[in-house]
């Protein structure tokens, strides 16, 4: 059996070596048929300086085919082949029954006619493209496998289009001549928020701080608007985040309004309209920030074209739009998390039309367009997020937003698109919308420092304000800005280094190898290995078997030509060769892995796979919630059609598990089959490492409640700050991010700094006039870090305690004399005093004739008190009531010292009896007011019969004489 399979692998290795001499021979041919024909030909030809020539001969060849077949000597030109639009000239892929011009200089050939040019326009330049128009999935299959291309495509309703449908439907142009620099060529805002933010690893708006600010996917359908759309998701995104709308609240924009109503407008019809496209001059973003645009709801999408009266609709209108700096990626990160979503444009080719899953990525990443935002693209969409993937250099990806519909393209009518690929990052814009009434965002403090021992939990108050005029929306998040403190909970003082990563760039036609030579990046955590050295298939794992009878088993090393670069003893395999009567259809399966926390996965594995004369498929595909094919399938990471290199291959995937259906329960099957075919050769698999990386923005020792709000005017929110030193040591940095719409803090950055020791601290304490600290005293004091230390302060007299100022976090009460403060730090402190409001008391005294002698219960009457400023009877200070006791004593407190004039009066008396008085703070002032007057004898407040004797006796009397009563002398005149 051994020298059986050994036999035929040489067999098949001789067949393979003769079908590429047979192609080999077969394109010479080609090529010297060519010759010949063009030899033939030559006296034909038209000729040009230095002999150079041409010849004009009907061949059925593209381009490319001549290319291929002729090699890079063969230069032509295809005449007369053109399809022509309004606005630029664009050539077939495809050239039947054509005449052919051949010959050997570029730089001395022209076509036999000039191509026609709009006047002022420019031809535009078709970039070369590793998958060319017309590719088939097979083929477009072999390029991504041998380009090492991680995505996977298929039919849908784009790739599927004819050709004459494809070149009305990408109708993004050049406008053929650039105007110049205008205000929307200016990075606007954006320059004062380059470099001032700290960008997390991954960011998204479907899923900002568990809100979406954008909503569902649209459908063009076969209209050339696409345009609209993308100036729509950034319109609309830009928006919703200024006015704090998310989920079922997200406003929604008519791209109708703008290619029907706007596109109509004389200083917009040349660059857009309806379903003919849109030039590269952005002019549609324009038409956002003058005229403005309506609301879906208003004008709902339709492809035939017409206004009606829109133009009475409600509608937004926005501040300005901006271009991104051509290719830099930071810039298009900083604009998208400062304004929204932002409108791009990309060059779409067959893989792109064809994208189902997985990352995108193509040669097309130049950004060489005169100038740089004029590169020659087809389409716009918009990018509402990125991540880094592990790598930003190599492996970052954009979240693009197509409007080709959720269901029948992409991942539901998104794609992962690498940093550059399709030239995406060429010509960017943003949008800038300033509610009317904004908001103003305030925070207190405005950064934290902590010391705490270990294995401890404090919370700190962080204050969000608002002081502006519009309602305050916010959201909170943190993230790590130490290396230290990212690492995994629980490892104490273990910094993970960073990853050295080899990327072996291989001879065309092979696959690309990547080595993984060190520590995974800083933030990777191993969450499962597997090396197949025990039992078989290892514990968790699984085999299904979808038909035939080959499965999965375990091959020791060293028995077998293709062998995957692993280590140990032993691998895993699915060996159509060794078993040669079997088909194979067999997957091999992971144990469930819960990925609910993690942002992004990596999945290193070392492979070798065969194929036989187009027999055998490999694939890796990831899985949620079982195992069950489609039902459970969430997406293809790798597959591979095309043999291996003979010591196979080391192989590093990502994925982010996050929109799974259920993170919590994912699998990873590595399937094989002979497509119905046997004695396939085989795939081979080992050294398994799973990992995971925490979300980049999530500061592990740190937590915010509540994450999200809003403030009205002249309110603020209170968020307790956790800070947890579980399993940490040694000095740590975060940032507490707080997204907001206040349109010029957003973001507020709160940074946070955490000392986790057990070493001892200072605590100073000192007061102010009018008192002192008595526990502990005044002075610097060492205190032990989380140690409670008890505060006393006293005044002096006539002072009294205000309250403790200074480092005052920890303190239980700073309005209390007596309380505790928390060391967690240096602190100093002081106990403020300030002088006492301390009142006067007045004691009146006062005499009543005509009731005996006191003590006497006819002496406690009530009086009125009027205290007047001094000298000025017309200005009342103060007025109140007291009574006398039986002596004819009253008092009152709570006066303010000072000089006054003072009056008394009592329902009895005739008159008013007045002095002048000092009040002193703190004393009781004694004043004699004499005796009262009185005119109504019996006390009845009624001068009648029963007082007659009185008044008859003092009538024509005076003071002294016989008669005389000083209660009949109203007027007081004696």
């Amino acid at each position: 059996m051994i020298r059986k399979v050994v036999t035929s692998r040489i067999l098949r290795s001789g067949w393979q070596i003769w079908r590429k001499s047979l192609f080999l021979v077969i394109s010479i041919f080609a090529l010297v048929s060519l010759t010949v024909c063009c030899d033939y030909l030559e006296g034909h030809g038209t000729f040009y300086p230095n002999d150079e020539w041409k010849a004009e001969i009907s061949l059925s060849f593209t381009p490319q085919q001549l290319m291929l077949y002729g090699g890079e000597q063969a230069l032509g030109y295809v005449e007369g082949c053109e399809q022509w639009s309004d606005n630029y000239t664009q050539a077939s892929d495809t050239v039947q029954d054509c005449t052919l011009t051949i010959g050997n200089d570029v730089d001395n050939l022209r076509p036999l006619e000039e191509p026609h040019v709009l006047p002022g326009h420019q031809e535009e330049h078709v970039p070369e493209q590793i998958f060319e128009e017309g590719d088939s999935l097979e083929e477009l299959r072999d390029k991504i496998q041998q380009n090492g291309y991680n995505f996977t495509v298929d039919h849908n309703w784009v790739y599927d289009m004819s050709p004459e449908e494809k070149e009305k439907f990408f109708s993004r142009r050049d406008s053929g001549f650039f105007e110049g620099i205008d205000a929307s060529e200016d990075i606007g805002p954006l320059a004062s928020q380059l470099g001032e933010k700290q960008l997390p690893s991954q960011f998204d708006w479907r899923n900002y701080t568990g809100h979406s600010y954008i909503g569902d996917i649209k459908n063009q359908g076969s209209c050339g608007s696409c345009y609209a759309f993308g100036a729509c998701a950034a319109a609309e995104g830009t928006y919703n985040w200024a006015m704090g709308l998310y989920d079922v609240n997200c406003t929604d924009l008519s791209e109708s309004f703008i290619i029907w109503c706007l596109g109509n407008l004389p200083q917009y019809y040349s660059h857009f309209y309806g379903c003919d496209g849109a030039d590269y001059s952005y002019s549609e973003l324009t038409a956002l920030t003058v005229e403005g645009i309506c609301n879906e709801a208003d004008f709902p999408y339709q492809t035939s074209s017409g206004c009606g009266d829109h133009w009475d609709d409600p509608r937004i209108t926005f501040d300005s739009w901006h271009r991104v700096p051509c290719g830099d990626i930071e810039a298009i990160k900083t604009a998208i998390m400062t304004y929204g979503p932002v409108d791009a444009a990309v060059y779409v080719g067959s893989a792109f039309q064809a994208y189902s899953s997985g990352i995108y990525e193509d040669s097309n990443t130049a950004c060489d367009g005169d100038p740089c935002s004029y590169t020659t693209t087809n389409h716009a969409i918009a990018l509402v997020g990125w991540n880094d993937n592990g790598n930003p250099e190599t492996d970052g990806y954009w979240i693009l937003r197509n409007s080709w519909g959720s269901e029948d393209w992409g991942e539901n009518g998104y794609m992962r698109i690498k940093y550059h690929s399709a030239v995406v990052a060429c010509a960017a814009c943003y949008m800038v919308y300033t509610p009317d009434s904004a908001p103003n965002i305030t925070v207190s403090p405005t950064s934290f420092e902590v010391w705490l021992p270990p294995n401890t939990t404090q919370d700190e108050t962080l204050t969000i304000g608002n002081v502006g005029e519009g309602s305050l929306n916010y959201s909170i998040s943190d993230r790590e800005t130490t290396g230290e403190g990212s690492a995994v909970r629980g490892v104490e003082d273990e910094v993970l280094e960073p990853a050295s990563m080899v990327l072996e760039v291989p001879l065309e036609g092979s696959p690309m190898r990547v080595e993984d030579t060190g520590e995974l990046e800083n933030g990777w955590q191993d969450i499962m290995t597997e090396d197949f050295e025990g039992s078989f298939p290892p514990s968790g794992w699984t085999i299904i078997q979808y038909s035939g009878n080959g499965t999965w088993e375990q091959e020791a090393y060293g028995v077998d030509t293709y062998e995957p670069p692993g280590t140990g003893s032993y691998y895993a395999e699915a060996d159509s060769d060794e078993h040669a009567s079997y088909i194979f259809d067999t997957g091999l399966f992971t144990p469930s892995i819960d990925c609910s926390e993690c942002a992004n996965v990596s999945l290193a594995f070392a492979r070798n796979f065969q194929d036989y004369a187009g027999y055998g498929y490999a694939e890796v595909s990831t899985y949620s919630g079982g195992t069950d094919y489609p039902d459970d399938f969430e997406e293809n990471l790798w597959n591979q059609t095309v043999d291996d290199p003979l010591g196979g291959v080391d192989t590093t995937l990502y994925f982010d598990p996050s929109g799974y259906a259920d993170p919590t329960n994912v699998y990873i099957e590595f399937h094989y089959t002979t497509e119905g075919d046997v004695y396939c050769w085989k795939f081979a698999i080992d050294d398994v490492v799973l990992s995971k990386m925490e979300a980049a923005e999530d500061c592990l020792w740190l937590d915010e409640n509540p994450t999200s709000g809003m403030v009205e005017p002249g309110s603020s929110d209170n968020i307790t700050v956790t800070i947890n030193t579980t399993g940490l040591g040694s000095n740590y940095t975060a940032e507490i991010v707080i997204a907001n719409n206040d349109p010029d803090e957003n973001p507020t950055i709160v940074p946070v700094t955490l000392h986790v020791t057990t070493m001892p601290c200072n605590l100073t304490i000192s007061s102010t006039a009018g008192g002192n600290v008595t526990t502990p005293g005044e002075g610097t004091f060492t205190r032990n870090v989380s140690q409670v230390v008890a505060l006393v302060a006293a005044a002096d007299t006539n002072y009294s305690f205000v309250n403790w100022s200074g480092d005052v976090g920890t303190i239980d009460n700073v309005n209390s004399t007596t309380t505790n403060i928390t060391m967690s730090g240096n602190y100093s402190i002081t106990a403020n005093f300030a002088v006492a409001a301390i009142n006067a008391t007045l004691e009146g005294h006062v005499n009543f004739s005509g009731r005996g002698t006191a003590p006497n219960s006819t002496w406690a009457e009530p009086f009125n008190v009027t205290l007047f400023e001094a000298g000025n009877l017309s200005h009342v200070i103060w007025t109140g009531n007291a009574t006398t006791n039986n002596t004819g004593v009253f008092t009152i407190s709570g006066l303010t010292p000072g000089t006054y004039d003072i009056g008394i009066k009592n329902w009895t008396c005739l008159s008013e009896l007045n002095t002048s008085v000092t009040l002193t703070a703190g004393n009781t002032t004694v004043v004699d007011f004499g005796t009262t007057r009185e005119g109504d004898a019996n006390n009845d407040d009624y001068v009648n019969i029963a007082d007659a004797s009185s008044l008859a006796s003092a009538y024509g009397s005076s003071e002294g004489g016989t008669g005389w009563n000083e209660h009949c002398d109203f007027n007081r005149d004696g």
